[in-house]
This record gives structure tokens, sequence and C-alpha cells, in this order.
């Protein structure tokens, strides 16, 4: 489950899910892990109009740093837990969240869901289905868990000095 929220809700989301991963996004709240997924500022600039999002996606995958603390969502996921990333409400962060969500539906056929309070976690069970990879997703996955890899042996064989 892929949970995107404010530090307001946070409380009731540890409280339902006390087993959560929890990444701070976009929010000013301290003590979380932060994910190095903010879109650079010239990105921003196209926000509301409709080439954020494959400028976004296009910024994510092509950066190896940006594509590793997207992995750092999605092999959780992979693995059946669940991930919290925490925003600030409002522009322009509400919209990068979505645009977050909207690529990784669309790369993985995985859904995640915005609480904006407390009563849309209350409601998750009845209109929220447990998500999961697609099939087309899972190929994707596939690819991207081969990249994940070579990045990171890479960054273990540099970090020992054996490059």
């Amino acid at each position: 489950m892929l949970i995107v929220t404010d530090a307001q809700n946070l409380r009731e989301v540890l409280n339902r899910f006390p087993d959560i991963i929890v990444y701070n996004y976009t929010s000013p709240l301290e003590g979380f892990p932060v994910l190095r997924l903010r879109p650079m500022r010239e990105e921003l600039v196209n926000l509301n109009d409709g080439r954020f999002d494959y400028s976004y996606e296009d910024y994510i995958f092509r950066n190896d740093q940006t594509f590793l603390e997207m992995m750092k969502i999605i092999m959780p996921l992979y693995m059946d837990q669940k991930v919290c990333l925490l925003i600030k409400q409002g522009e322009p962060f509400t919209s990068m969240a979505e645009s977050l969500l909207k690529i990784i539906q669309h790369r993985y056929g995985y859904n995640g869901i915005l609480i904006n309070d407390p009563y849309d976690l209350s409601m998750i069970d009845e209109y929220f289905d447990e998500s999961d990879f697609s099939t087309p997703g899972l190929s994707m996955l596939d690819a991207d868990k081969e990249r994940y890899s070579y990045l990171m042996e890479y960054s273990r064989m540099k970090s020992e000095g054996l490059l």
C-alpha cells in the first residue's frame, strides 16, 4: 500500500499501520528519511500545463540518482510492505505528489492513495482496493530491478575501491 499524506495525518497513519515505512517527500517535518525526488526548479514551470508529468517522469528515470530514490518507494511495495510519503499540503507540493502517483501508476500499474484528512483514512478499506502491480507493470519492474541491482553493485564496488 502506498499512502501520500501530510504531517497532520501522520499519527493516524502510524496508528493504523504501525509497520509502515515513512519517507519525507516534500514535508518540512524532520525525523524521517528524505527522498531526493523533487523536480528541478525549471521543471516546475510546466507544473500546470500537462507536460509536467512527462518531464518529471523523464527526470526520474534518466538520472541514476533519482532512479535509486524512486526505487526506495518501489522495492518495499514489491516486498509487500506499506509505504507512506509525507508531503506539505498546497501548491506546488500536492501537484508534485499527484504527479508522482500518476508516474507510479503508469509505469507499474500500482495505485497509491492521497489521504487529505482522517476521514479519507477511515474509508480506506471501503473505497481503496488493495493495490498490486499490474502484469505489464511487473515486466517494467523486472527491468528496473535489474538496473537497480547493477547501480547498487557499481556503487558498492566504487566505494570499496574496486573501480
